[in-house]
C-alpha cells in the first residue's frame, strides 16, 4: 500500500510503472525496506490485483 502512495505521490499515477520502480533505492526506504538488501518492491501485476479488488469498505478501513 506504501508503494502505490508514494508513487503517486511522486507523480505515478498507476500502477505501470512498479516494474521500473520496485528496485528503486529511494522507494524501497519509503516501504520501509532496506535499499540495498531488502525485498523488491511489488510487481505491476500484483499492484494491479490490489487496486482492482479495493472496495469502498477496504478503503474506509486504511483511514
Amino acid at each position: 500500500m506504501r508503494q502505490g502512495v508514494f508513487q503517486i505521490a511522486a507523480g505515478y499515477e498507476d500502477c505501470n510503472n512498479c516494474n521500473d520502480l520496485r528496485e528503486d533505492m529511494i522507494f524501497k526506504l519509503y516501504a520501509g525496506r532496506l535499499p540495498q538488501g531488502g525485498n523488491d518492491l511489488a510487481s505491476q501485476p500484483a499492484m494491479s490485483r490490489l487496486e482492482n479488488r479495493s472496495s469502498e469498505n477496504c478503503i474506509n478501513q486504511t483511514r
